[in-house]
């Protein structure tokens, strides 16, 4: 067996790890915008969609229980990519800083 051979489970271990941690940052930044960013004039959709999802207080920010939605929900979905993938994450997120292009993707976390 090759060096590269046997070095392709842990890769694959770690693409998967950075790919999830990837995912996680862009909804939640999605899932921010979607509360946070304002329209001259948002559609009905868009206004329904932030009050069902997260309430609405006169002031256009979300109610206490859409604060603890958008801090809580994230942080948990972290704690758990923390918790089982440490090492992987790590290793990963590693291994893309090491690139220029990985750059690219970790400028914006």
């Amino acid at each position: 067996m090759t060096r590269t051979a046997a070095a392709r489970p842990a890769e694959a271990g770690t693409d998967f790890a950075v790919g999830a941690f990837l995912a996680w940052f862009a909804v939640t930044a999605g899932w921010w915008a979607l509360a946070f960013v304002r329209l001259p004039a948002a559609p009905e959709w868009l206004s329904r969609t932030r009050e069902i999802c997260f309430g609405t207080t006169p002031d256009g920010l979300p109610e206490p229980w859409g604060w603890m939605l958008l801090v809580l929900a994230p942080l948990s979905m972290l704690t758990f990519l923390l918790l089982f993938w440490h090492a992987e994450l790590a290793a990963g997120l590693a291994r893309l800083a090491r690139r220029p292009a990985g750059w690219l993707l970790l400028g914006p976390l």
